[in-house]
């Protein structure tokens, strides 16, 4: 006689690592860069082997954008699954991961609760200049102009000033940018759009588009109806369908 057969047998649920770094991520914490989720690190009592397509799949991975280390994750994320390319606006911001760890194998195959992760260098091995805290960077950190006034430009007594930083009629001004240590790389004047913009000295909130024949966008020559004027330059990325990563340098 066989006595009647017991309930399905089951392991033990995986979980998230107790060690500091928790998932392997590559790419960088900078704007425009792709991360990719290469592993997460778990333990399973009965040696269950992760399934990231699993995860991939079930879109057991969320991407959180948030203000500060201290914030929920909550809301609709800013993407699902194993890679996530960050928005040009995003600087200053920072990313949590939500995921819930499923197994390739074993009875049940999935965490009984999501884990969170705030994306730094030590908790995934992100890269980035502020990755220590996990703090998104800009790509462009900033422009700057600088003037390059004719030789010997200006004086007191041909311009009325001595200030070598003054733009002078006939001076060229040129856009200097600055990117993160990270995407140096990609700093060339090439990738970029440049907009200058004029603006009257009394009314320095009022600027409005030159138009820019210089065949080197980046420069711009002042000419002798532009006096008393001030002038800045608008930049953006050539290359990004995202919200456009703007910044601004103004000259007097």
């Amino acid at each position: 006689m066989a006595s009647s057969a017991t309930p399905a047998s089951v392991g033990h649920r995986p979980v998230a690592t107790t060690n500091a770094k928790k998932i392997e991520v590559s790419g960088e914490l900078t704007t425009g860069s792709t991360l990719q989720i290469a592993d997460v690190f778990i333990e399973d009592e009965d040696g269950d082997p992760l399934s990231l397509d699993k995860m991939n799949n079930a879109d057991d991975i969320k991407w959180y954008l948030v203000d500060n280390e201290a914030a929920d994750p909550s809301g609709t994320p800013a993407a699902t699954g194993t890679a996530f390319t960050i928005p040009a606006d995003a600087g200053g911001k920072k990313i949590k991961i939500v995921y819930r760890i499923k197994t390739a194998t074993g009875t049940p195959d999935s965490a009984f609760l999501p884990a969170t992760v705030l994306l730094t260098s030590a908790s995934s091995g992100v890269g980035g200049d502020s990755a220590a805290d996990g703090t998104i960077s800009n790509k462009l950190r900033s422009v700057t102009i600088n003037v390059v006034n004719e030789s010997g430009k200006p004086t007191d007594e041909l311009n009325g000033t001595n200030d070598a930083n003054t733009p002078v009629v006939g001076g060229t001004l040129e856009a200097v940018l600055e990117c993160a240590a990270t995407a140096a790389a990609e700093c060339e004047v090439s990738n970029y759009n440049f907009t200058w913009q004029m603006a009257d000295a009394g009314t320095p909130d009022k600027f409005t588009d030159l138009n820019n024949n210089n065949a080197e966008k980046h420069k711009y020559i002042i000419k002798g109806t532009e006096q008393n004027k001030l002038f800045r330059v608008h930049v953006t990325p050539k290359t990004t369908k995202a919200t456009p990563e703007n910044k601004r340098a103004i000259r007097r």
